[in-house]
């Protein structure tokens, strides 16, 4: 007795081969080979045969775990099938027949012993015509499991097999036709096993050898069929077999079509499709039933082809809802490598411990509010800007039509989080612009994209190219004009800890604003987009320094307005300049301009410069609906300016925080104000330029002056809280 230990879990039928070599001798070692062993993961084997031709003494190391008991098989050597039931009959499990003739086999039936225990049976010999019968115990207990070893050179003419209760496995020989009744256990065709004709009556099958036709007569599925060729693979999905495993490398002339759960079993091997130019050319397409499960290891698919359409694995709409795995596999073709053809949502994509490389997209998304998951990876790809202006493809690439036409935007490749692991992003370019390295481009929106810092961004150099990223959000190109528009993406982008994309970020329903960009892609939310972050937080999380930019208020004119929460977490915004020339008397001026239902609170503004005409503060410049709040805000270092476009046009309404607080409900509470300067032709005053008095409490002003300018009629200019009470 021997021991054969396998990975956890793993099942596989294998060679082995037993050496012996006898101690204190001089004869060379004796090699007994076993085919088609079968092996599993937390079973035990014995390997068993007729190894002692005299006494020798043999070390056997029994693994812990296995027990302590004598589990030794003892294999009854017997002339034929009568002698063979008579050993079963008698007890034992192991039976070596030395031949069965043709006219035995016809008249005598094998059959097993009333035992649970395993049973083998070893036919040394057996005559082509034979037509062997394997039948289950009239009475009492079936084996748990038959094995059946014919030789490998033996022609059989016909198998019978009625063990409804067992699980059989059959190995060595070929077979015209094998006939089975076994248990939902699996019936096992062995690797070197060959069968014209198999009829499952009932039970479960895999098959490792070769089957030339298949017919199911019962309900068992077809767990496993191994394949080497196309043919065979056509076989064995038809046959709605549950697993595909490959045994060597083959080349298919037809894409393959999936439509249903499969798992593949690669071992390493390739299929592979295609060649030269030819367009539209695929490895495999993905499509026909949603919510399946695909399961694809060790695999390697290559689209040979270069043309313009050609792609490894295409996922097409009709896969909506199914979750897919590649693990430890690689995939590559001359264009796309992964292509999620328009339509298909709700995805869980994942691939592990594996490569995907392509002449230019290694990632081509068409699909919306799915899940990407790629870790222990390399993904190549190229990017490239050489063919035309917006033909910039990347490593992973979201919706391209978006790059080309405004009308796709938002459309497909909308909603993906992709997340990445401890893997490798690799883009490449053909051209020699030295444009920046574009790992991840986008032409959708509300994509989140993180990679984490132990994920590499490279060129093809091995550079690090992790700092050179271009993410712009420029998309929509308008053929009629030959430009492109601005859109906002609302998507995130991370590298490590760093969010690029633009610096605004969604996270447990809270918005946080990180950097300058951040904060002004936030004004470009409500102000181009009409966002209005209704019953939302957003936060800063840093201090920010806006450099003396351009500023565009937070809903200037009150077509668009913020009526969320803004809250500064006391982080400090500093050299805020504004410059509003706008005359119309709608349009307020601050960090927001009209708040409708808003909250802004804990912001603190240092060194301001702001121009207006009409509602003009450093917060904020018009506060207009009940429910509408300004608390806890600073503001120092400020020169504020309103002024009159005639003598009693705009000019009106200007404070250290608000222009305007008149409405009934608003509120300015607990705001300071100090060591600025303001002036306005009417209703101007430290804190809040006209306001009702209920409206401010307990705010205050040190070093606060408030002038008249231009000769505005009934102005109010006081160096007080409030310039005018109303």
């Amino acid at each position: 007795m021997d021991y054969v230990l396998v990975g956890k879990n793993a099942k596989t039928l294998s060679d082995v081969t037993l050496t012996l070599d006898v101690t204190g001798t001089t004869s060379a070692a004796t090699e007994y080979t076993y085919p088609n062993v079968p092996l599993q993961g937390n079973y035990r084997t014995n390997i068993v045969g007729d190894l002692f031709t005299s006494p020798a003494d043999i070390d056997i190391t029994v693994i812990p775990g296995f027990g302590t008991t004598d589990n030794d098989i003892v294999i009854k050597n017997v002339a034929n099938i009568a002698d063979a039931n008579a050993a079963l009959a008698a007890g034992a499990t192991s039976v070596k027949i030395a031949e069965v003739t043709a006219s035995e086999a016809i008249t005598t039936t094998l059959t097993m012993p009333a035992t649970s225990e395993s049973i083998s049976i070893e036919i040394e010999s057996i005559q082509s015509s034979a037509n062997l019968q394997i039948e289950e115990p009239s009475t009492g207990a079936a084996p748990e499991s038959v094995s059946v070893v014919l030789p490998a050179s033996a022609s059989v003419s016909n198998l019978t097999i009625n063990l409804p209760q067992s699980h059989v496995e059959v190995n060595g020989a070929s077979y015209t036709n094998i006939t089975a009744t076994t248990s939902n256990n699996t019936l096992v065709i062995g690797k070197d096993v060959t069968v014209e004709t198999l009829t499952i009556e009932a039970g479960a099958v895999e098959i490792y050898g070769e089957v030339g036709t298949l017919t199911n007569n019962g309900t068992g599925a077809v767990k496993v069929w191994a394949v080497g060729d196309e043919e065979t693979w056509n076989k064995a999905y038809n046959a709605g077999a549950q697993a595909i495993e490959l045994k060597n490398s083959f080349n298919v002339t037809n894409t393959i079509e999936i439509g249903r759960s499969l798992d593949i079993q690669g071992n390493g091997f390739e299929i592979s499709h295609g060649e030269g130019n030819a367009e539209h050319s695929r490895v495999i397409n993905i499509k026909g039933i949603n919510n399946q499960e695909y399961n694809f290891y060790n695999t390697i698919f290559t689209e040979k082809s270069t043309g313009s359409y050609s792609r490894g694995i295409n996922v097409w709409e009709e896969a909506s809802g199914s979750k897919i795995v590649l693990d430890g596999c690689t995939v590559s073709s001359g264009y796309y490598a992964l292509n999620f053809i328009v339509g298909p949502s709700d995805l869980d994509f994942v691939i592990k411990n594996g490569t995907v490389a392509a002449g230019w997209a290694a990632i081509n998304c068409y699909a919306n509010n799915s899940t990407f998951t790629i870790e222990n990876s390399t993904l190549k790809g190229l990017n490239d800007k050489s063919e035309s202006s917006w033909n910039d493809f990347a490593t992973i690439v979201f919706d391209g039509n978006g790059l080309w036409n405004a009308e796709n935007i938002g459309k497909n490749g909308t909603g993906n989080t992709l997340n990445i692991t401890n893997s490798v992003i690799y883009a490449s370019s053909e051209s020699s612009n030295n444009q920046a390295w574009l790992a991840l481009q986008y032409g959708a929106q509300r994509n989140t994209v993180k990679v984490d810092a132990a994920t590499k961004i490279i060129d093809a150099s091995n550079n690090d190219q992790t700092s050179n990223i271009f993410i712009d959000a420029i998309v929509g190109w308008n053929s009629n004009d030959q430009t492109y528009t601005s859109y906002d993406l609302e998507s995130e982008i991370w590298i490590g800890e760093q969010n690029l994309l633009p610096g605004l970020y969604e996270k447990d329903g809270i918005y946080h604003i990180i950097n300058a960009s951040g904060l002004m892609y936030f004004s470009d939310k409500v102000n181009d987009y009409g966002n209005t972050f209704s019953g939302k937080t957003v936060v800063l999380d840093t201090d920010i320094d806006l450099g003396n930019a351009a500023w565009t208020p937070v809903g200037q004119t009150g077509a668009t307005q913020f009526v969320g929460t803004f809250d500064g977490q006391s982080h400090t915004i500093s050299n805020l300049k504004i410059n509003n020339t706008d005359e119309g008397g709608n349009c307020s001026t601050g960090l927001f301009g009209w708040l409708n239902s808003a909250v802004v609170k804990n912001v603190k503004i240092s060194g301001a410069d702001i121009t207006g005409h009409h509602n003009v503060g450093t917060i904020a410049g018009y506060l207009e609906t009940s429910g509408c709040t300004i608390e806890g805000c600073t503001v120092e270092n400020a020169n504020i300016s309103c002024t009159s476009v005639n003598d009693d046009a705009n000019g009106d309404k200007c404070g250290g925080i608000v222009g305007h607080a008149g409405n009934n409900g608003v509120k300015v509470k607990g705001c300071v104000v100090s060591n600025s300067t303001i002036s306005a032709g009417r209703d101007a005053g430290q804190v809040v330029g006209a306001a009702l008095t209920v409206n401010v409490e307990n705010c205050s002003a040190t070093n606060v002056t408030v002038t008249a300018n231009g000769t505005s009629t009934g102005a109010i200019i006081n160096n007080t809280v409030i310039g005018r009470e109303l």
